[in-house]
């Protein structure tokens, strides 16, 4: 979809909405969390990646992964290296 379709702002906040209706409609599970919600409600879509249509949306906050994938990321090298390369418990 070419980026001077996707919506902004005002218009994009009421299509994420829309759709979150509808898809928790469907199936009774809520596609976005309280946090998120929360987010949305009092910051817009600042600090947010957003690609929003009528039709559906995918946010991202944030580029770098959390410290926990690095921490983990670390984790599994140094268990490799040490020729553990399973997690817990593994033997």
């Amino acid at each position: 979809m070419p980026s001077e379709e996707f919506l902004t702002g005002p218009a994009a906040l009421a299509a994420i909405e829309a759709v979150s209706a509808a898809a928790a409609a469907a199936d009774g599970a809520a596609p976005l969390d309280e946090a998120a919600l929360l987010r949305l409600r009092h910051h817009g879509l600042a600090g947010a990646e957003s690609w929003v249509s009528t039709d559906g949306f995918a946010l991202r906050r944030g580029t770098e992964p959390g410290p926990g994938r690095r921490a983990g990321r670390a984790r599994r090298r140094a268990r490799w290296a040490a020729g553990r390369p399973r997690g817990r418990g593994a033997r």
